[in-house]
């Protein structure tokens, strides 16, 4: 049990680190590539538009941030209960659970970050 766990965080880890690859990948065309050889993901696209979509991602973002936020204090406040009111056993899989919750938390925190330096790129 312990090895699959180990392997499915080594494979979050590995698609965590392509996905840049994949958003970084040159086009064979040519025609809508900026200064730097990278594709322009604006590129087409005028100014109002790419501020509109910019705000449409943050916004989709945001509230995906939104409800993971509640699913994660519901989380909290569950595993609290069990750590408070079972035995050893019990108590010892609460605390695994915080600890996930608090670095899914983390996790979702730093995708907010990410996503929303993007769209400002878009909007710049």
């Amino acid at each position: 049990m312990k090895k699959n766990k180990i392997a499915i965080l080594f494979l979050l880890i590995v698609c965590m680190f392509a996905m840049p690859v994949m958003v970084y990948a040159e086009d064979d065309s040519g025609d809508n590539k900026n200064e730097v050889g990278m594709i322009d993901v604006g590129s087409g696209l005028g100014a109002v538009e790419k501020d509109a979509l910019a705000q449409k991602v943050l916004d989709i973002i945001t509230n995906i941030g939104y409800f993971i936020g509640v699913v994660a204090v519901g989380a909290l406040v569950y595993n609290a209960f069990r750590l408070a009111t079972g035995d050893e056993k019990k108590r010892a899989d609460a605390k695994s659970h915080i600890f996930y919750t608090l670095g899914a938390v983390v996790l979702v925190g730093m995708a907010l970050l990410i996503v929303g330096w993007v769209a400002g790129l878009l909007v710049n």
